[in-house]
């Protein structure tokens, strides 16, 4: 019994002692200071990002999150910072302790992280990165401030360290829009300009545009911009009026007396010309219908309009039997004596065959009718996609439609010959005809080395 009596108690000590120890070791874990981190974070994709450096410990960053919420307004990221890795993208960083003291990390507002060369972006420090993320205000100010060391370079003239002011357009969307400058001098990649004006717009961009639909791939090419582009997401570009404002020639100069003495237009003549309802009437044989978009041109005898593409809240326009209306303003142009309609050949079935079009003067009521049954197609009829027609108007003559044949002489020079597509516009005292691609030929081969097609 006493043996029993001792071994019990001899447990009873040992547990004592260890449940002691246990609660020193607690307490004395209490007490250590909680352990920092010295670590870097870079932006995926940018090597031109400095990179930011941080403290980081538990006592601090009680959470993941709050470490991902100070990054956010550090990292200038679209959508800000949702995903931490090792710079090789291969390991995600899910909390505060897997960081480790001394190493670099990439942040990223999407799970897949574009690996970046950390020599190269240690190397290059910018001037404008810190430790708070510029907005597009800031880099504004800091390039105009750039321009106004050589006031002496042109306007939109592209040389080493020139600056550019272009206007970024949302795609689909011309009235919502932001304004950028861009300077050659800050060698700035493509990619860290798209992640700016994903920014500036709240919008995730990965493609630019110019305002008639053609790629953007680089800065030089934005440097060789008209100033207008359009961003876009994943999303195909959409055509819209971009660029309204654009001063567009006169169709004919006026006389000389109308331009020392010109006559002057109440502001109440001004506001109520352009105001026009056009309807549309697609045929209702089979495949009549398109998928292209639509657009129209109005010439008038002060000035033509800008190509109006026609869209509303239906989603089936154009199709097969249908009559589809839309309200068009493009200001005063005069009277009006010739429309070009056409679409841009987009979409799975973009041939299309116009039975009429009709106008409606939204002021005067006057109303106009066109007839044309064919087709707008590069498959049907004679391979056009866009179409003019005489207005003849109880003031005025309808002008004569004027059929041209084209000669073109390839030089004979090696390597001469093209394969692209060749499209040709021509100018005349009553407006143009348009870009026009010169689609048939007498020859089997167009454009061929010392050749002449027509």
């Amino acid at each position: 019994m006493s043996e029993t009596t001792s071994t019990n108690f001899s447990v009873a000590q040992a547990n004592s002692s260890d449940s002691a120890h246990a609660g020193y070791a607690r307490f004395s874990h209490l007490r250590e200071p909680a352990s920092t981190r010295r670590v870097c974070f870079y932006k995926s994709g940018d090597p031109q990002f400095n990179g930011i450096k941080m403290v980081v410990s538990n006592r601090s960053f009680k959470t993941f999150d709050a470490l991902l919420d100070t990054l956010s307004k550090k990292v200038p990221l679209p959508f800000g910072v949702r995903n931490i890795s090792t710079p090789r993208g291969i390991h995600h960083i899910t909390s505060v302790d897997e960081l480790e003291d001394g190493k670099s990390y990439i942040c990223s507002h999407h799970k897949k992280i574009r690996p970046i060369n950390l020599e190269r972006a240690r190397k290059k420090p910018l001037v404008w990165q810190s430790s708070r993320p510029i907005s597009a205000r800031r880099l504004a100010v800091q390039l105009a401030q750039q321009k106004e060391v050589a006031p002496f370079q042109k306007k939109n003239t592209v040389v080493l360290g020139s600056s550019k002011k272009i206007i970024i357009l949302k795609n689909g969307d011309p009235e919502f829009k932001h304004h950028f400058i861009l300077n050659k001098k800050t060698k700035q990649s493509f990619d860290s300009f798209l992640d700016q004006v994903a920014e500036a717009l709240q919008y995730p961009v990965s493609k630019l545009y110019s305002s008639d639909g053609r790629r953007i791939l680089s800065i030089r090419a934005l440097l060789l911009s008209s100033g207008t582009v359009v961003a876009a997401g994943r999303e195909s570009f959409k055509y819209a009026n971009y660029e309204p404002g654009k001063e567009i020639l006169p169709v004919k100069l006026p006389g000389i007396s109308s331009r020392v003495h010109p006559k002057l237009r109440s502001k109440q003549e001004m506001k109520t010309h352009g105001k026009w309802r056009v309807s549309i009437l697609t045929s209702d044989i089979p495949s009549a219908g398109s998928t292209s978009q639509v657009y129209v041109i109005f010439y008038g005898n002060r000035r033509a309009s800008q190509p109006i593409f026609l869209s509303n809240d239906k989603e089936d326009v154009f199709q097969s039997g249908n009559e589809d209306d839309f309200d068009v303003t493009f200001g005063d142009i005069g009277e009006i004596f010739k429309i070009r309609i056409g679409h841009n050949n987009s979409g799975e079935s973009p041939s299309w065959h116009l039975q009429e079009l009709q106008l409606l003067n939204l002021i005067s009521n006057e109303k106009l009718c066109i007839k044309v049954d064919r087709w707008l197609s590069k498959d049907q009829d004679d391979g056009e996609i866009c179409r003019e027609f005489p207005v003849k108007q109880h003031y005025n003559t309808e002008l004569p439609v004027t059929k041209y044949e084209i000669h073109v002489v390839t030089g004979d020079l090696w390597n001469a010959g093209t394969e692209a597509n060749v499209f040709i516009s021509l100018h005349g005292e009553y407006g143009d005809t348009g870009s026009r691609q010169l689609l048939r030929s007498s020859k089997p081969s167009k454009f061929v080395k010392g050749q002449v097609s027509h």
